[in-house]
C-alpha cells in the first residue's frame, strides 16, 4: 500500500529525508524519471487528470495498468 500526496509550496527550498534525496522536476520531466510501474501511473494520471480536479482516488495495479477510481464517500 502506498500514499502520494500532492501539494504547491511557497517556496522551492531544499528538502532532506532519510528516504533518499529529494529534488524538483518539471511536468515534462516526469515521463522520463525511473520508478516503479505503480508509480509512473500515478504520476501519469496525476498530471492528466488529477492535477485539475479535488478528488481523492484510489489506483488499483495489476498486470494489465492502473486503474483508477474517484473515492466517492471522500467527496464534499
Amino acid at each position: 500500500q502506498m500514499y502520494y500526496f500532492f501539494g504547491k509550496m511557497k517556496t522551492q527550498r531544499p528538502l532532506e529525508s532519510t528516504e533518499g534525496k529529494l529534488h524538483w522536476f518539471s511536468y515534462e520531466e516526469a515521463e522520463n524519471l525511473q520508478m516503479p510501474a505503480s508509480a509512473k501511473h500515478m504520476m501519469l494520471h496525476y498530471l492528466k487528470t488529477g492535477r485539475f480536479d479535488d478528488y481523492l482516488y484510489a489506483g488499483m495495479t495489476e498486470d494489465t495498468g492502473t486503474r483508477f477510481a474517484v473515492m466517492k464517500e471522500f467527496e464534499d
